[in-house]
Protein backbone atom coordinates (compact mmCIF):
# COMPACT_ATOMS: atom_id res chain seq x y z
CA UNK A 1 0.00 0.00 0.00
CA UNK A 2 3.01 2.29 0.84
CA UNK A 3 5.34 1.45 -1.62
CA UNK A 4 7.51 4.46 -0.38
CA UNK A 5 7.22 2.33 3.05
CA UNK A 6 8.58 -1.16 1.66
CA UNK A 7 11.68 1.05 -0.51
CA UNK A 8 12.99 2.68 3.31
CA UNK A 9 12.14 -0.90 4.99
CA UNK A 10 14.77 -2.99 3.07
CA UNK A 11 17.86 -1.80 4.46
CA UNK A 12 16.65 -2.18 8.23
CA UNK A 13 14.20 -5.45 7.71
CA UNK A 14 15.64 -7.80 10.10
CA UNK A 15 16.20 -6.08 12.77
CA UNK A 16 12.69 -4.86 12.67
CA UNK A 17 11.71 -7.90 13.19
CA UNK A 18 14.03 -8.88 16.66
CA UNK A 19 12.76 -5.98 18.02
CA UNK A 20 9.06 -5.31 17.81
CA UNK A 21 8.42 -7.94 20.33
CA UNK A 22 9.28 -6.05 22.81
CA UNK A 23 7.38 -2.51 22.28
CA UNK A 24 4.61 -4.97 21.80
CA UNK A 25 4.72 -6.33 25.38
CA UNK A 26 5.48 -2.73 27.02
CA UNK A 27 2.12 -1.36 25.16
CA UNK A 28 0.20 -3.96 27.27
CA UNK A 29 2.02 -3.36 30.59
CA UNK A 30 1.30 0.21 29.70
CA UNK A 31 -2.69 -0.67 29.75
CA UNK A 32 -2.41 -2.54 32.51
CA UNK A 33 -0.52 -0.39 34.97
CA UNK A 34 -2.13 2.58 34.26
CA UNK A 35 -1.51 4.01 38.41
CA UNK A 36 2.50 3.44 38.45
CA UNK A 37 2.98 5.14 34.86
CA UNK A 38 1.11 8.04 35.82
CA UNK A 39 3.72 8.72 38.32
CA UNK A 40 6.41 8.10 35.44
CA UNK A 41 4.60 10.31 33.03
CA UNK A 42 4.91 13.40 35.24
CA UNK A 43 8.82 13.29 35.25
CA UNK A 44 9.08 13.55 30.99
CA UNK A 45 5.40 14.50 30.06
CA UNK A 46 2.03 15.76 30.79
CA UNK A 47 -0.04 13.31 32.69
CA UNK A 48 -3.01 14.15 30.85
CA UNK A 49 -2.27 11.10 28.42
CA UNK A 50 -1.95 8.48 31.51
CA UNK A 51 0.80 6.28 28.97
CA UNK A 52 4.35 7.19 30.07
CA UNK A 53 5.37 4.08 28.10
CA UNK A 54 3.81 5.64 24.90
CA UNK A 55 4.83 9.56 25.62
CA UNK A 56 7.25 10.91 23.56
CA UNK A 57 9.30 14.56 25.32
CA UNK A 58 8.25 17.88 23.43
CA UNK A 59 10.32 18.65 20.69
CA UNK A 60 10.60 18.38 16.75
CA UNK A 61 12.31 15.62 15.35
CA UNK A 62 12.79 14.34 11.76
CA UNK A 63 15.55 12.80 9.31
CA UNK A 64 18.69 12.59 10.78
CA UNK A 65 17.88 12.80 14.47
CA UNK A 66 19.17 10.19 16.79
CA UNK A 67 18.01 10.45 20.27
CA UNK A 68 16.37 8.41 23.46
CA UNK A 69 13.30 11.14 22.27
CA UNK A 70 13.26 9.59 18.71
CA UNK A 71 13.15 6.28 20.10
CA UNK A 72 10.13 7.20 22.53
CA UNK A 73 8.39 8.55 19.06
CA UNK A 74 9.54 5.23 17.26
CA UNK A 75 8.03 3.52 20.12
CA UNK A 76 4.92 5.09 20.27
CA UNK A 77 4.23 4.87 16.73
CA UNK A 78 4.79 1.24 16.81
CA UNK A 79 1.94 0.90 19.71
CA UNK A 80 -0.69 2.38 17.26
CA UNK A 81 0.63 0.35 14.53
CA UNK A 82 2.55 2.69 12.30
CA UNK A 83 6.06 1.26 12.29
CA UNK A 84 7.71 -1.35 10.22
CA UNK A 85 11.18 -0.88 11.01
CA UNK A 86 13.44 -0.73 13.33
CA UNK A 87 13.07 0.97 16.27
CA UNK A 88 16.64 2.19 17.37
CA UNK A 89 16.25 5.80 18.14
CA UNK A 90 17.26 6.91 14.49
CA UNK A 91 14.98 9.37 12.86
CA UNK A 92 15.19 6.91 9.32
CA UNK A 93 13.24 6.82 5.99
CA UNK A 94 10.89 4.23 8.10
CA UNK A 95 10.39 6.41 10.80
CA UNK A 96 9.79 9.25 8.22
CA UNK A 97 7.08 7.51 6.50
CA UNK A 98 5.29 6.39 9.89
CA UNK A 99 4.93 9.88 10.61
CA UNK A 100 3.87 10.72 7.53
CA UNK A 101 0.78 7.57 7.62
CA UNK A 102 -0.10 8.71 11.03
CA UNK A 103 -0.21 12.78 9.95
CA UNK A 104 -2.54 11.60 7.31
CA UNK A 105 -4.40 9.06 9.24
CA UNK A 106 -5.17 11.91 11.94
CA UNK A 107 -6.30 14.48 9.53
CA UNK A 108 -2.91 16.50 9.75
CA UNK A 109 -0.75 18.29 7.47
CA UNK A 110 1.48 15.40 5.86
CA UNK A 111 4.90 16.76 6.65
CA UNK A 112 6.75 13.32 7.95
CA UNK A 113 8.94 15.83 10.38
CA UNK A 114 7.26 15.19 14.20
CA UNK A 115 6.15 18.76 15.14
CA UNK A 116 4.98 20.00 18.50
CA UNK A 117 1.05 19.40 17.24
CA UNK A 118 2.16 16.01 15.81
CA UNK A 119 3.60 15.29 19.69
CA UNK A 120 0.62 15.76 20.91
CA UNK A 121 -1.43 14.39 18.41
CA UNK A 122 0.94 11.44 19.17
CA UNK A 123 0.64 11.84 23.01
CA UNK A 124 -3.15 11.94 23.29
CA UNK A 125 -5.81 9.39 24.01
CA UNK A 126 -7.79 10.09 20.72
CA UNK A 127 -4.66 9.48 18.06
CA UNK A 128 -6.10 7.07 16.08
CA UNK A 129 -4.47 3.77 15.52
CA UNK A 130 -3.89 2.38 11.60
CA UNK A 131 -5.99 -0.58 10.80
CA UNK A 132 -4.01 -3.21 8.73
Amino acid sequence: VYPELLEGNLPSSKPSESSSSAPASSGSNSSSSSSSSSSAASSKAPASSGQSAGSVPSGTYKRGDKSDAVKALQTRLDQLGYMFTAINGEYTAGTEQAVKDFQYLNGMEVTGIADADTIVKLNSSDAKKREN
